[in-house]
């Protein structure tokens, strides 16, 4: 970040109960941005939705950009992507390909040679010069739906008015938070730009959240939490959109797409290690104490209803089969 070539921007750092020596690192960096780069800090370890939302709070730039704490940019990033969002007059610049930093990742800082060009998701609509995205929010939902957007918020370099405007914010989830914010991007931003501009150099950590090491049981409790808090999140942003008044069937869509996500990821074969009724208490902590509002109520019962329908209707093709034979 220090070495960009677009220097009119502000840095700030939070730390989120660091138990290493990254305060100190961060710290002996503030004379070398001239006053540019501040730190502030969370009570207590929260995770990253609450961290970037914290960040975003206290920035006053014209445009926001969150890259994770374990990557690296360009060194042209910035100035390129303030180009891309003045010249189009863009809300959102997205961008779909990157970097992946494999090779000798000891290093500091990686060569040409240590970069693999990666896009950023197996099925993302790819573009091959600056295009908008469609202005039409089911059309937009549909596509990320189909995992053709982009999910991180390190993809998207935003006008800061147009989140304090729309009241966007990060969740408070220790993962998927960039999900959640993602949608709620693609249905205010009235100009979204999509560059093929890889600029993000991706470093995968043993130790990051999405790479730590739990048991079964905790696994199905940490992202049963993410699915209902996610859920609960994405309910009062709906509530405030005509949008989702006028189209119930996004509503739904946008919540089994939350849900299934983890079901598939990480929920259903952490389930399969666990016996039925330590899988009942687990859930029942992830419930208890918890207010819940209709949306939360009416997804997981139409949920266990298509379930159950998908089950009889498979039953029923069997019994078929085996009727024929």
């Amino acid at each position: 970040i220090l070495a960009q070539t677009f220097t009119d921007f502000e840095i700030i750092v939070v730390n989120d109960c660091s138990t290493d020596k990254s305060v100190e690192v961060v710290e002996s960096f503030i004379p070398k941005f001239g006053g540019r780069l501040k730190i502030i800090g969370n009570e207590k370890n929260s995770g990253p939705g609450t961290s970037s939302q914290k960040g975003v709070d206290v920035a006053r730039g014209k445009y926001v950009y969150i890259p994770d704490n374990d990557d690296l940019i360009t060194a042209d990033a910035f100035e390129k992507l303030y180009d891309f969002a003045e010249n189009f007059q863009a809300d959102a610049v997205f961008t779909d390909r990157g970097f992946l930093f494999e090779k000798n990742s000891d290093k500091p800082f990686p060569g040409p040679e240590d970069l693999s060009p990666v896009f950023v998701q197996q099925n993302l609509s790819v573009v091959e010069e600056p295009a908008f995205e469609s202005d039409d929010i089911a059309e937009r939902l549909e596509k990320f739906c189909a995992v053709r957007t982009g999910f991180a918020a390190w993809q998207k370099f935003v006008r800061r008015d147009l989140l304090v405007e729309n009241k966007i914010s990060f969740p408070p989830l220790r993962t998927s938070a960039d999900i959640v914010w993602t949608v709620q991007l693609l249905c205010t931003a009235k100009k979204i730009l999509y560059v093929p501009f890889p600029f993000y150099i991706y470093r995968q950590h043993p130790e990051s959240i999405m790479h730590t090491a739990r048991t079964p049981e905790e696994n199905l409790k940490f992202f049963m939490n993410v699915n209902v808090d996610g859920i609960k999140f994405l309910s009062n942003f709906f509530d405030r959109q005509k949008f989702f008044r006028d189209n119930p069937e996004y509503r739904w869509k946008i919540f089994e797409f939350f849900w299934r996500v983890h079901m598939m990821n990480h929920i259903s074969a952490s389930a399969l290690k666990i016996k039925p009724h330590e899988i009942f208490e687990i859930l029942k902590s992830c419930f208890a104490g918890k207010k819940f509002d209709g949306d939360l109520i009416a997804f997981l019962c139409s949920q266990a209803t298509s379930e159950k329908i998908e089950s009889l209707k498979l039953q029923w093709r069997i019994m078929t089969l085996q009727k024929n034979s």
